[in-house]
């Protein structure tokens, strides 16, 4: 098992990425309503989302300043509606394509993960490359 090193010693820093639907998004709202009301001063949460869910997710998060959201932007591919930020706004093959898109966003996560440096990171399916990621940069996930 591997161990946590921590920002400081009494806080762990988590970040949580899930895929892009809310049926994703909500168990970890919960989650994060859970790990801030069980140790309100020793948990900080950075919430990952798409930049047009940032005032839904914001609103469904403890207002804490323990805990942040961060956007991501979505770059455009083939078969995903400009402007679409969850599978809210889509069909199935609409679904698919943000998958794609998401992929898409390597990058973008590398860079919020060097910058705020989590603890641990706890992500969904659609994102495969995240562990292997993460571990690079001596993240538990």
């Amino acid at each position: 098992m591997a161990s946590i090193q921590t920002n400081s010693p009494s806080t762990i820093h988590v970040m949580m990425f899930p895929f892009l639907a809310f049926g994703h998004i909500s168990p970890h709202v919960q989650l994060a309503r859970k790990l801030i009301h069980t140790s309100p001063s020793n948990i900080k949460i950075t919430f990952l989302t798409a930049n047009g869910s940032v005032p839904r997710v914001t609103a469904l998060l403890p207002s804490s300043p323990s805990v942040s959201v961060v956007p991501i932007y979505l770059p455009p591919v083939s078969g995903l509606p400009s402007g679409s930020e969850s599978t809210a706004d889509l069909t199935p093959d609409g679904a698919e394509a943000i998958k794609i898109s998401l992929d898409k966003c390597k990058p973008q996560v590398e860079e919020i993960l060097r910058t705020v440096h989590p603890d641990i990171v706890i992500f969904d399916f659609s994102q495969p490359w995240l562990p292997s990621l993460a571990k690079a940069l001596g993240i538990v996930n």
